[in-house]
C-alpha cells in the first residue's frame, strides 16, 4: 500500500462510521375510517337461521407526512384501527344474534377485515326494513412523543364506532289446513268436502285459488268443476 493513500482511506472509514444517516418519517392528522357492508344477499325469510357476513372496511388516510434525520420512525401509524373487535346488535329488530363479539385483529388504512355472525329470523318477523347496529371497538395511535434521538412515548385513544347494516325480510305467504270435515260421503254417490285455510304468513295472497285434486288411486275423486278462489289475508281463515 502506498502511504500517501492511507489519510484518504482514513476518512472514508470515518464517514461511514458516522451515525443517524438513515431519515425517520411520522405522519400527522390521520385517524381510521370504518364502513361495513354484508357480503352477499341482505334478504331473509322469516324464519330463516343463516350465517350473516360482514366487511369491515377502513378507507382512512394519513393526510400530513414529516420527514427528517432527527425523526424516528414510528411502530403504529395514526389511521390504523388496532386490536378491532366487533359485535353484531339486534334490539328492536326480529333478529337474534347468536354469535359473541369477534376479535379481527388490525385494520390498517387501505384494507379490510370479515366476521360472519349466526342470525336467526324470527317465524313472526313481519316484511319490512330493518337496521342492525355493528359495534366496532378498536384503539389507534393519537400521537407519539419522541425523547432524545433514539426514544418515543406511545399515546393510544380507545374508540368505539356504531356502523349501520341494513337487512331486509322478504314477504312472507304461508297457507295450512286448520280443519277438514266430509259430509254424505258414500260408496258410488257424490258428497262433500269442507276445508278450513289459514294464512299464517305476513302476506296477503290475492286472487288466491284452491284447487282438490286426486292423490294417486284414490277411491275418492274430486269433480271438474271450477276450483274456488279468493282473497286470504294474514291470519284469515278461508272455507
Amino acid at each position: 500500500m502506498r502511504w500517501q493513500h492511507v489519510p484518504i482511506l482514513i476518512l472514508l472509514l470515518a464517514l461511514l462510521a458516522v451515525p443517524g444517516a438513515a431519515a425517520g418519517a411520522k405522519y400527522l392528522y390521520g385517524n381510521p375510517e370504518l364502513s361495513a357492508t354484508i357480503a352477499g344477499t341482505n334478504e331473509f325469510a322469516p324464519g330463516a337461521d343463516t350465517s350473516l357476513t360482514v366487511i369491515i372496511s377502513n378507507s382512512g388516510l394519513n393526510t400530513h407526512k414529516i420527514v427528517g434525520s432527527d425523526i424516528v420512525n414510528r411502530d403504529d401509524l395514526p389511521n390504523t384501527a388496532k386490536l378491532a373487535t366487533v359485535a353484531l346488535k339486534s334490539e328492536k329488530t326480529p333478529f337474534t344474534v347468536k354469535t359473541d363479539p369477534q376479535f379481527v385483529s388490525d385494520i390498517a388504512g387501505g384494507t379490510s377485515r370479515t366476521a360472519t355472525f349466526n342470525v336467526k329470523v324470527a317465524d313472526s318477523a313481519e316484511p319490512g326494513t330493518y337496521t342492525l347496529p355493528l359495534e366496532v371497538t378498536y384503539t389507534y395511535l393519537r400521537e407519539a412523543e419522541e425523547y432524545g434521538s433514539d426514544t418515543l412515548r406511545y399515546y393510544y385513544q380507545k374508540k368505539t364506532e356504531t356502523l349501520p347494516l341494513t337487512v331486509r325480510v322478504t314477504p312472507d305467504l304461508r297457507v295450512e289446513v286448520v280443519d277438514v270435515r266430509s259430509e254424505s260421503l258414500n260408496v258410488g254417490t257424490e258428497g262433500y268436502v269442507y276445508m278450513t285455510l289459514k294464512n299464517i304468513g305476513h302476506d296477503t295472497a290475492n286472487k288466491a285459488i284452491v284447487k282438490v285434486v286426486r292423490n294417486g288411486a284414490s277411491r275418492l275423486s274430486p269433480p271438474t268443476a271450477a276450483p274456488t278462489s279468493g282473497r286470504l289475508s294474514p291470519e284469515r281463515r278461508w272455507m
